[in-house]
């Protein structure tokens, strides 16, 4: 269990100073006493503190286990990380964790001047920056702190703009989805009985009655189509009866459609409903993917699975195609106008996900959708926020 660092009477008056300046907590997960000591005495040193503040309340930990369990219990403003712990399995391990454990709060890696590379690579995934212990000055350390937290902040504002942004495009779909179906689908459905009635009461040519039979059926595929795209836009069994329903009614109606065969497994949901939010991401992934496949494929087959255990929602869409050369294609998905496979990154990603996808030539696509949910007491799930 991580414990407040302490050194003497320094921490005490910063603690003392923390009701008059605003306090920025620190978990610094570090098991080098000499290291710890190093950290400490460049945050409790209040020298300049209007100009380089804030004043810092620090705890401490030694093991990755007792670091998780503080994060747990505490909300911390940023983490001070030294990836090699004693009971860490390896260096990227110990920052997966962490990063797993406190998805919304910034990282800072701290190094060995031999892991400069990895540094680098750990901020690409996700920790705000990366100092090497050897050259840790206080001013640095300092400025890092606080730009890491602003930073982060900045990507959190950012982060619920878009989804706010995708929830007002879902309230549009609605819309528009039931204004398809009730105004829409109902001027069909009574020109359709108008056609109907017309020719079953006039005396009229054999010619006019073959135009009037054309019309009704033109009016009854008109109104297939309108009743489907409404469903695409926004299928109200994913309001009314849940992701499992709304992804098994989509995946019939697309085999059918397509005529390619295809296989649904369900797991874990037991009537039970994830957060709507949630549920819209996962459905719209599919779709996308589901489409993705119609378009380059030319496949035969394809299985959905979808699995809710424990703290997160997995989906798995695999099937035997083509296949393609992933790392060409993530690389120029930009360059190419790819923009489907960027939606469905984004949208996971928002909500502090990740999206997997493994293929080759010849041998099919898989693709991974894995996104973490919070249990409420009352059994209802809540999504991760940042």
């Amino acid at each position: 269990m991580a414990t407040p660092l302490s050194n003497g009477p320094s921490v005490g008056f910063c603690s003392a100073l923390a009701t008059k300046t605003e306090t920025t907590r620190v978990l610094l997960v570090e098991d080098s006493p000499s290291d710890a000591r190093l950290v400490l005495s460049a945050l409790v040193d209040l020298r300049d503190r209007d100009i380089f503040g804030p004043i810092f309340s620090i705890s401490s930990a030694t093991r990755l286990s007792a670091a998780i369990d503080s994060l747990a219990r505490n909300d911390f403003d940023v983490i001070l990380l030294d990836l090699s712990l004693p009971d860490s399995e390896d260096l990227e391990h110990t920052f997966i964790k962490i990063r797993r454990a406190a998805t919304a709060t910034p990282i800072i890696v701290m190094t060995g001047l031999g892991d400069e590379r990895l540094g680098l690579k750990l901020v690409r995934d996700g920790a705000q920056d990366y100092l090497i212990k050897s050259r840790v000055e206080r001013y640095v350390l300092i400025k890092s702190i606080r730009y890491a937290i602003e930073r982060q902040s900045a990507k959190s504002s950012q982060a619920e703009l878009r989804l706010r942004l995708i929830a007002a495009q879902e309230q549009e779909r609605q819309r528009i989805a039931r204004e398809l179906h009730d105004q829409t689908g109902q001027s069909l459905a009574a020109l359709m009985l108008g056609l109907k009635s017309l020719g079953a009461s006039c005396k009229v040519l054999q010619q006019t009655r073959n135009q009037l039979s054309q019309l009704q059926s033109i009016a009854h595929e008109l109104a297939v189509d309108v009743h489907s795209l409404a469903l695409d836009l926004r299928p109200t069994a994913l309001d009314d009866l849940g992701l499992e329903v709304a992804l098994l009614n989509y995946l019939d109606r697309w085999s059918t459609r397509w005529r390619i065969s295809a296989d649904f497994h369900c797991h874990g949901f037991r009537n039970r409903r994830i957060a709507s939010h949630v549920e819209t991401t996962i459905y719209r992934i599919a779709q996308e993917a589901l489409t993705n496949i119609v378009r380059h494929a030319q496949a035969r087959h394809v299985s959905l699975i979808l699995d809710w255990a424990d703290d997160r929602v997995k989906m798995v869409i695999e099937d035997d195609g083509q296949g393609f050369d992933v790392d060409a294609v993530m690389l120029n998905r930009i360059k190419e106008q790819q923009l489907g496979l960027l939606g469905m990154e984004e949208r996971v990603a928002l909500l502090g996900g990740n999206l997997t996808i493994e293929s080759a030539p010849a041998v099919g696509t898989s693709l991974y959708v894995r996104i973490p949910n919070v249990l409420h007491p009352d059994g209802e799930l809540a999504p991760w926020t940042s």
